[in-house]
C-alpha cells in the first residue's frame, strides 16, 4: 500500500529519514568529543582560573615554571627558570632556547623583532601559601632540551611550549616520549600543565601564576618602549 505515492516514493524518504539520523548521531558524537577536548577545556579552566595579579613574589628559585600572559589573559607561554634572569623555552621555529627574562616576555625572534604580547611574568606557586614551586632537576631536564635536542618540530595544538614545559616538569629526557604520551590525550593546552605540576610539584593541590617583581636584583626584565606607552595608556604603568 502506496498512502498518496508509491513504494518508491516511501523508500527514498525512509531513506532520508535514516540518514538525517544518521548524520544527527554523528554530530552528537562529534559534539561530545569536542567537548571533551583540550581546546573546549582550556577555555573552562580558563574562565574558572585567573593568573593573580593582586600578590607578588620575589624573584624564585631556579626550576620554577614561569608564564607569560599573552593577548591580554587569552592565551599564555610556558617555560621554566632557569636562575640568574635566564629562561629555557620553545619558540615557535622549534628552537629550544636559553633566553632572558626580557627576551621571554617579549618574544624577540632572530631579527630583534617584538613577536610576543606579553607585559607579566607568573611564576607557579602554592595557590595557599604562595610560595614558589621548583626542582633542580626541572632545570637538568630544560637543559639536556636545550643542550642536546636543540630544535623539535613545533606544533601549537601537539608539540607546543606547555608541553616542553611539562616535559622538564616530569623529568622526560626525551621530547619524542612526552609528544606521543600527550598526543594520547588530544590537544596539549595550559590546563593540562596546570595538572602536571600541581600533581607533580605540590602533591595534588592547586596552584596559582603569581606575578613576580621586575625590580627584583635576580629577575630583572624590561619591556619595550612601545608596550610601556600601551601599559602607561592603561594605566598600568
Amino acid at each position: 500500500m502506496s498512502m498518496g505515492g508509491t513504494d518508491t516514493d516511501w523508500l527514498d524518504v525512509a531513506g532520508k529519514i535514516a540518514l538525517g539520523v544518521g548524520v544527527g548521531a554523528l554530530a552528537t558524537a562529534g559534539a561530545v568529543v569536542v567537548a571533551k577536548s583540550g581546546v573546549v577545556q582550556s577555555a573552562v579552566a580558563r574562565w574558572r582560573r585567573k593568573l593573580d595579579e593582586k600578590r607578588q613574589i620575589d624573584a624564585p628559585p631556579a626550576g620554577t615554571p614561569l608564564l607569560v600572559s599573552l593577548a591580554r589573559g587569552g592565551a599564555e607561554h610556558s617555560g621554566i627558570f632557569l636562575g640568574r634572569n635566564r629562561v629555557a623555552e620553545l619558540r615557535g621555529d622549534g628552537d629550544l632556547c636559553d633566553v632572558s627574562l626580557s627576551d621571554f616576555v617579549n618574544g624577540f625572534d632572530g631579527d630583534g623583532m617584538n613577536m610576543r604580547s606579553g607585559t607579566r611574568i607568573f611564576a607557579a606557586c602554592d595557590d595557599e601559601t604562595g610560595l614558589p614551586l621548583a626542582s633542580k632537576k626541572i632545570v637538568e631536564a630544560a637543559r639536556h632540551f636545550i643542550e642536546n635536542v636543540k630544535k623539535v618540530s613545533y606544533n601549537l595544538f601537539c608539540n607546543n611550549c606547555h608541553m616542553f614545559t611539562a616535559s622538564c616538569v616530569q623529568g622526560w629526557l626525551n621530547h619524542e616520549q612526552s609528544f606521543w604520551d600527550w598526543m594520547k590525550n588530544g590537544t596539549f593546552t595550559i590546563d593540562r600543565l596546570d595538572e602536571v605540576v600541581a600533581a607533580t610539584m605540590n602533591g595534588g593541590r592547586d596552584i596559582a601564576g603569581i606575578g613576580v617583581k621586575r625590580s627584583a636584583r635576580s629577575f630583572a626584565y624590561t619591556l619595550t618602549d612601545d608596550k610601556i606607552d600601551r601599559l602607561k595608556k592603561e594605566g598600568k604603568c
